[in-house]
């Protein structure tokens, strides 16, 4: 991508890496923080050649049972109401 002078790369990070969740997940949150500042450095020394670098954080996760891990369907069905989005 830096011979060709463009492109992109996505990371996928967590909500886990700027906030504390309150899971006992340590460990997993401070490799999560590493992957957000590794996409901010790279799109800072790569911005001008040509080369975007950007990282996507997910949260709770809407799916047809409800909200993440520990949702209800009811919780989902709210969530569904209030945004729009379809389940």
């Amino acid at each position: 991508m830096l011979a060709r002078g463009k492109g992109s790369i996505i990371s996928i990070g967590s909500i886990a890496g700027v906030s504390s969740l309150g899971r006992a997940q340590s460990v997993y949150g401070m490799a999560m923080a590493a992957v957000i500042q590794m996409t901010r450095e790279l799109s800072t020394e790569w911005a001008g050649r040509g080369v975007r670098v950007n990282c996507n954080l997910p949260a709770e996760v809407l799916g047809a049972n409800g909200l993440g891990r520990g949702g209800s369907a009811a919780a989902g069905d709210v969530l569904a109401r209030d945004s729009g989005w379809a389940v």
